[in-house]
């Protein structure tokens, strides 16, 4: 299996709201997506195409996966969880004015995980504590 292409990719973008996205999934802008195809040539993009989104604001950072790239240019989407991950709000300056939170977004490649280990955060009637080593670790398949 061929290595996917290092990417080097940054830039400050206007942050909006968006109660239509869930979880780490951002919008971003079409030129995005140009910009990492030109950088890859024919090779493909990783999967996952992973994004390190910061708030310069106050030094917060998260890690998301676009949903698609059809944000207007200059600005991403984020789901109501990543805004909520970065303290974002909005600035109200005055009646009319309203200032946007910047966030800068870098492509970032995250190791992918080799296994998991699951335990329901509390016990219920359906699930015995001895049960839980039964079916609480897993192993990842390629």
């Amino acid at each position: 299996m061929a290595e996917p292409p290092i990417l080097n990719y940054s830039t400050l973008l206007s942050a909006s709201r968006s109660p239509l996205l869930a979880g780490d999934k951002v919008t971003l802008p079409q030129s995005t997506l140009e910009k990492l195809i030109a950088q890859t040539g024919q090779a493909p993009l990783p999967k996952p195409l992973t994004f390190r989104i910061f708030n310069p604001a106050n030094n917060l950072f998260t890690h998301v996966v676009p949903r698609e790239f059809s944000a207007e240019e200059g600005t991403v989407s984020l789901s109501p969880y990543v805004w909520e991950v970065l303290k974002l709000h909005d600035v109200v300056l005055d009646d009319d004015l309203i200032e946007v939170p910047k966030v800068s977004i870098t492509v970032k490649t995250l190791p992918k995980g080799t296994s998991v280990r699951l335990r329901p955060l509390e016990a219920s009637d359906g699930y015995a504590e001895g049960v839980w080593s039964e079916w609480g670790d897993g192993t990842v398949l390629d």
